[in-house]
């Protein structure tokens, strides 16, 4: 299986190298499945919790107990007073002898409410392991999706800051050259020499978050990317916003209470501490076993010594507590408090996953709006560029006003490719919450890139 992998990670690495090669989502998808250590864990969870429901059957099942001894030399030395006509003396036996004993009891609970109120907790907490192993894959979708965007989004910010450096250097090519024929102004060069140097610093900063993106991204594959670049673009051209459907918020946040895992998880939890409190109950009730055992043995103790027994029974076990210091009442305080306490938790899951439902909707409702704002806004930017370069040749505005012109467009393109990502990260929340993301709207993401 480890030969399986590391071949696996170097014919990844293999078509890497080739720079026209890039990973897409539905890629990075099935290597994470099988590479993530966190996702990896919640299957080792989910195989463990199946059992849990065995074991709690268990309980409420016949039990069949063997005990066999065998001793080949058994040495005993019996001291017992004798009268005599002298009186009492002590006579002094010896024996060599062998033992054994085989007996078998088998029982069956007939009334345990502590055993059967264990026994559904045990139902529950096996539906709970499969909930958690299916938040955990849903976490793992959404983890992917944003470790994709946040590297594809970050890449975008450095080509674009890459961009604003080139144009800043052909700028201050430009004004060093006007300068030394006497119509440039050491201001103007300082001003362009101040820009470029931010906009670099901004470059390092960038790259630092370049270089963490893809080491998150590479964590969850199992195989480190040789290069950013080998992430797929951000196509403008086939960025299409999707119909939010239903067009209402209340079927969202009804589907939501009924389909969303965390909520789900939360309901089991509380499921399971009711059944803490039955299980404590319990300990007030009798409990009713049905027995039956079988026993042969020859000389098995000291005073048995030559003898030989066999016996059969059957009948009832009757136990009832009637006080153990205090402690089954105290018990059913605690767990009453603990049931109470996520019925509390419960709610407060509900309404942090409506509230980030809501936002989410909201985003993804306004996007249309937004978008075509921050492209009007991008428009405009380059008009007023344009018209402030055209208004620098004639002398009637100044190098600075061309820098803040050309500061106004960067930050402009900058705030719609970060919309454009804020609505893809939304959307895919949107589903997320309302356990409707799978494989179909991940290739759906994935078809934004190219």
């Amino acid at each position: 299986m480890m030969l399986i992998k590391k071949f696996s990670a170097t014919l990844f690495i293999w078509m890497l190298s080739f720079h026209a090669f890039a990973i897409s989502l539905s890629d990075l998808y099935f290597l994470a499945i099988k590479n993530d250590p966190t996702f990896n864990a919640a299957i080792k969870e989910q195989i463990a919790g199946k059992e849990y429901e065995n074991i709690g059957l268990s309980q409420l099942l016949p039990s069949v107990h063997v005990n066999y001894q065998n001793n080949p030399r058994n040495w005993q030395r019996k001291v017992y007073p004798i009268n005599t006509n002298q009186g009492e003396i002590e006579r002094t036996e010896y024996q060599n002898y062998q033992s054994h004993s085989v007996s078998a009891i088998i029982s069956q609970p007939l009334f345990d409410y502590t055993a059967f109120s264990d026994y559904k907790s045990s139902v529950i907490k096996t539906l709970l392991s499969d909930s958690r192993y299916q938040v955990k894959f849903s976490e793992l979708v959404i983890r992917l999706v944003d470790n994709y965007i946040e590297l594809a989004y970050t890449q975008d910010k450095l080509l674009l800051n890459l961009s604003q450096q080139e144009i800043y250097k052909q700028q201050l090519i430009s004004s060093q050259r006007l300068f030394e024929l006497g119509e440039g102004t050491k201001t103007d060069i300082s001003e362009i020499q101040t820009r470029l140097y931010l906009t670099q610093s901004q470059y390092t900063d960038i790259q630092l978050e370049l270089d963490n993106a893809k080491n998150k991204l590479s964590s969850m594959i199992g195989t480190p990317l040789p290069y950013a670049e080998h992430i797929a673009k951000l196509n403008s051209h086939r960025f299409i916003l999707q119909p939010i459907t239903p067009n209402n918020y209340e079927s969202w946040e009804n589907e939501a209470m009924q389909s969303n895992l965390n909520i789900q998880t939360a309901r089991y939890e509380m499921a399971i501490a009711k059944q803490e409190v039955e299980k404590n109950r319990g300990e007030f009730f009798p409990t009713v076993q049905l027995y039956a055992s079988y026993s042969n043995s020859d000389s098995d103790s000291n005073n048995t010594v030559n003898q030989k027994y066999q016996s059969a029974n059957v009948g009832f076990y009757v136990s009832l507590p009637l006080f153990n210091g205090g402690k089954t009442t105290a018990s059913m305080r605690q767990s009453t408090a603990l049931y109470q306490m996520s019925a509390f938790e419960r709610d407060a899951i509900i309404q942090q996953i409506t509230q980030e439902l809501r936002h989410q909707y909201q985003i993804c409702t306004t996007s249309n709006i937004k978008l075509n704002a921050y492209e009007q806004s991008v428009s405009s930017a380059k008009l007023q560029l344009d018209a402030t370069q055209k208004s620098y040749i004639g002398g009637q505005r100044t190098m600075v006003d061309v820098l803040n012109a050309e500061e106004l467009l960067y930050r402009a393109q900058q705030d719609l490719i970060k919309a454009k990502y804020d609505y893809i990260q939304a959307w895919t929340l949107l589903h997320q919450y309302t356990n409707t993301l799978d494989i179909e709207k991940i290739k759906l993401i994935e078809s934004y890139f190219q």
